[in-house]
């Protein structure tokens, strides 16, 4: 993939200069001036040396343009590298990208995840549940979603008498016990626990690993309830308006909002640029061309590190949020080449995409659509 191999490019480099453990982050940047991606070696490999971060830079730059991948690196402001991706790597990346790549990447051998919803809970929290088993299951793990069990369990000097819990009422204390004591009971029967719970659910950070061990692998407080009053189609365009949507304040979108031929409602892009792919005229003659392609196959790209982070830190809704985002980056491209009268869009560049979305969008449940409003 894409940004392992540019990663293991650096490495090599870091390593011949001598330099070693180096952490550096691969980021796209996307635009004529800054090229396809940016890597922040430099900085870490100038504090092992005592040197300046642009000195470092520049010799990285030089040793990153051995083998091919690499059309040019300059160094940017502060000491950042700049790199221009070669045509063919592009090419191969999208390649690589048609090969469906559920589950290709960091598989889970032997690894078996639970995940519980409070009982309390809405659609929502249960239907994150069900999308994190799907997560597990693309990469490679047995994944089951369980029942919790009726246990109280006694938090004690857990709780203690900081905010949030000083000013709690005796029976809500009772409620966030019984609601531990639900999930000590569900882990007797687990391996290792996913925990959901509901926005404001009483939970401070660390509260259920400290109460429950190390068999829990997250509690996600990210799930929201559905407005009432929706029709089945309304209640499911607004689960994945929540699951797309970035924002962390709480959501009630009517049937307006869900509906909104708008690319700024996340649900609309999404289902709007999955219809778009099959219409739209294609170029085979193995070139990206302008930025706006070579940004998207480079967004694209991050998929399998995405797909990695839902599963690790129990959080769906950040495959949700990066389809949103590369929908919206998919009709930039579109307008950017004339609409429906445009120019041809690579043919592997759509094909890529096409694999990415409905990959995610199969571990996600969601079902392209045609017309929303």
């Amino acid at each position: 993939m894409m940004f392992e191999q540019i990663r293991a490019v650096v490495d090599e480099a870091l390593a011949q200069s001598g330099a070693s453990n180096v952490a550096f982050d691969v980021l796209r940047t996307g635009d004529e001036m800054h090229g396809d991606l940016a890597v922040n070696a430099a900085f870490g490999a100038a504090r092992q040396f005592g040197a300046p971060a642009r000195q470092i830079a520049a010799e990285l730059a030089e040793a990153l343009l051995q083998g091919g991948r690499i059309d040019t690196a300059a160094v940017g402001g502060a000491g950042f590298v700049n790199l221009r991706l070669s045509d063919d790597f592009l090419e191969a990346s999208a390649a690589a990208l048609q090969a469906a790549p559920r589950g290709r990447a960091w598989p889970l051998e032997g690894c078996r995840i639970h995940t519980m919803t409070d009982l309390a809970a809405g659609q929502r929290q249960v239907w994150s549940a069900q999308a994190a088993v799907q997560i597990a299951a693309a990469l490679g793990a047995q994944a089951d979603h369980v029942q919790p069990g009726q246990a109280r369990l006694d938090l004690g000097d857990l709780l203690g008498t900081g905010a949030p819990f000083k000013d709690a009422t005796a029976q809500e204390r009772a409620a966030l016990e019984l609601e531990m004591g639900r999930a000590a009971a569900a882990l007797e029967g687990a391996d290792a626990l996913r925990l959901f719970a509901a926005r404001g659910g009483g939970f401070r950070p660390g509260l259920a690993e400290a109460a429950l061990g190390d068999r829990v692998l997250a509690v996600a407080q990210e799930a929201l309830d559905l407005p009432e009053g929706l029709c089945a189609a309304d209640r499911e365009l607004a689960r994945q308006y929540v699951l797309c949507h970035r924002g962390d304040k709480p959501l009630a979108p009517d049937r307006a909002t869900l509906r909104a031929p708008d690319e700024q409602n996340p649900v609309f892009a999404l289902h709007y640029a999955m219809a778009s792919f099959a219409r739209t005229p294609r170029s085979k003659d193995g070139q990206l061309a302008g930025q706006a392609s070579r940004r998207l196959l480079c967004g694209l790209a991050e998929y399998p590190r995405i797909l990695h982070l839902a599963h690790e830190l129990g959080e769906p809704q950040r495959l949700g949020i990066f389809l949103a985002g590369m929908a919206r980056e998919w009709i930039a491209l579109r307008r950017v080449s004339g609409g429906r009268d445009e120019k041809a869009i690579d043919d592997a560049l759509i094909r890529a995409a096409s694999v990415v979305f409905s990959d995610a969008c199969a571990i996600l449940g969601i079902n392209p659509r045609e017309e929303i409003t």
